[in-house]
């Protein structure tokens, strides 16, 4: 049995121990900003996992685990079935991914680990075990990977084989909602919202300090997204300074606070790896929005909101697609359409002959798929998935030259909606890519900083994670010459250089 001991957090009111800040504590602004509503998007939508679903998560890999009935069911990209791991876990509270590519699932019957050949129990359910509402989060340490472990008892962490109770002084721990991100002059942060408050713990010498901005939030959902901001909805329980029900605020990375107050009350946030917010509002008939590019959008479906109040937003998944749990089943909302490619991703250095399989979204109705590769056609063999088909193609190495590659997917579907057209990039061999402080960031400087930061009027493309995430609009805009929209345009070199980057897998 491990044995627990105790980090206790020390409060912080002013700049973090060793990274003095000449900048005052960040404040929220003092009322809501404008909200610019975009025309309602129409959106699709396909059921994944059939059943009364109470609990989902998106695993890497594209996988999915749920429960189903009391059973832990897990569903790969490609498979016709979910795999039925049994009822063991008893009802499932939380799952997060294991380095070793497993997964720790928490259920009412303790800690499992979830490997290719089954569910075993975990030997972490010795020292710690869970207790009513339930959250496990991975998040990066010196050396390697943390897992913070939140249940209505506390907060804790797991490191290198030893369990430690976290202790945050005066503020709570228990109930605790948490993400990773957003940092704190410059230092990776945990966001906890326990009780009426919303603050950062971030690790400093042999323990924690919290890092406290604004007033009572009293939050009922807290995220971070895939470009590092801090999103959360308010209860209307805290300050009314910082804003009432359903109004929702977001930390920027340089710690600006940001409100805004949508048509509709929203009580459920999620985000995930890419920059897309999903809400859902709380009424008798809840609205589904969509935030991306700081543009907000009502989601319909044939005219009517695709969720319910019995449906949970599970999460996003790297292309951005929205999943819905509840009594009719697990749901994918998409509103574009985009093409996943298995087994090779963007910047990605293709070092073996490798299979690589294009899966569009709503599979089912997809129609073909054709493949380039540095402008020229490409060999693509159908896949049958029982009712669904995707394309796969083979790549080696060895037949491509040292340096960057382009592959793009024009996909069609049988309704007659336009087809998509999606590009990965890649490397091979000998590259060495331009980096963000080198190349990139200057570009960003000479073209985008006079509109595309909090204060210039457009939305917000001033971080290396918003470029990364943007990388298909930034190359098409630049490319079309839509943008910038005044001034020079970005010559061939420079547009070659944004490409290039992409490939080499936008190094810092």
């Amino acid at each position: 049995m491990q044995r627990a001991f105790a980090i206790v957090a020390t409060i912080a009111l002013g700049g973090l121990p060793g990274c003095p800040s000449e900048t005052p504590e960040p404040a929220g602004p003092p009322e809501p900003e404008d909200v610019w509503l975009g025309d309602p998007l129409q959106g699709t939508s396909e059921v994944l996992i059939e059943g009364a679903v109470t609990f989902a998560e998106l695993l890497p890999g594209w996988r999915i685990v749920a429960g189903v009935d009391g059973r832990l069911l897990e569903l790969g990209p490609l498979d016709v079935e979910p795999t039925d791991h049994g009822d063991a876990a008893g009802t499932l509270l939380a799952a997060e991914p294991l380095a070793d590519g497993g997964a720790l699932i928490a259920g009412s019957r303790g800690l499992f680990t979830l490997q290719p050949w089954g569910l075993a129990p975990s030997p972490l359910g010795d020292v710690w075990s869970p207790i009513g509402a339930t959250q496990l989060l991975s998040a990066p340490s010196d050396d390697g990977l943390d897992l913070w472990l939140a249940d209505q008892t506390g907060l804790s962490l797991w490191r290198d084989g030893n369990l430690f109770a976290i202790t945050a002084g005066d503020l709570p721990t228990a109930g605790a909602q948490i993400a990773w991100g957003s940092p704190v002059q410059g230092y990776g942060a945990l966001w906890v919202a326990a009780g009426d408050v919303v603050y950062a713990l971030v690790e400093q010498g042999d323990g924690f300090v919290t890092w406290e901005e604004g007033g009572e939030l009293d939050p009922v959902a807290l995220e971070v997204d895939g470009v590092d901001d801090l999103w959360t909805i308010l209860s209307g329980g805290g300050d009314p300074d910082w804003g009432v029900a359903g109004d929702v605020r977001r930390r920027l990375p340089d710690g600006t606070w940001q409100w805004f107050r949508l048509p509709a009350q929203p009580r459920a946030l999620v985000s995930g790896p890419s920059a897309n917010v999903w809400l859902r509002s709380e009424e008798e008939q809840p609205r589904l929005w969509h935030q991306l590019l700081d543009t907000w959008a009502d989601v319909q479906i044939d005219g009517a909101s695709p969720v319910s109040a019995e449906d949970t937003l599970v999460g996003t998944d790297p292309a951005g697609r929205l999943l819905v749990a509840g009594p009719t089943g697990l749901r994918r909302i998409s509103l574009d359409r985009p093409v996943v490619f298995l087994d090779l991703e963007d910047g990605q250095a293709l070092q073996e002959p490798t299979t690589v399989t294009v899966l569009p979204t709503l599979a089912a109705e997809a129609a073909g798929v054709t493949v380039r590769l540095d402008g020229s056609a490409v060999e693509v063999t159908p896949v049958e998935l029982g009712d669904r088909t995707a394309w796969s193609l083979s790549l080696d190495p060895v037949d491509l030259s040292d340096g960057a590659h382009e592959l793009v997917v024009t996909a069609s579907w049988s309704d007659g909606v336009d087809p998509v057209e999606q590009a990965l990039f890649f490397s091979v061999g000998a590259f060495d890519p331009p980096t963000w402080g080198e190349d990139i960031e200057s570009l960003n400087l000479d073209f985008c900083a006079r509109c595309h930061t909090p204060n210039g009027g457009a939305h917000l493309l001033d971080t290396r994670a918003r470029w990364e995430d943007e990388v298909d609009l930034i190359l098409q805009n630049v490319i079309s010459g839509a943008m910038p929209i005044s001034g020079d345009k970005l010559d061939s070199d420079e547009i070659r250089l944004i490409e290039l980057w992409r490939a080499g897998g936008f190094p810092e």
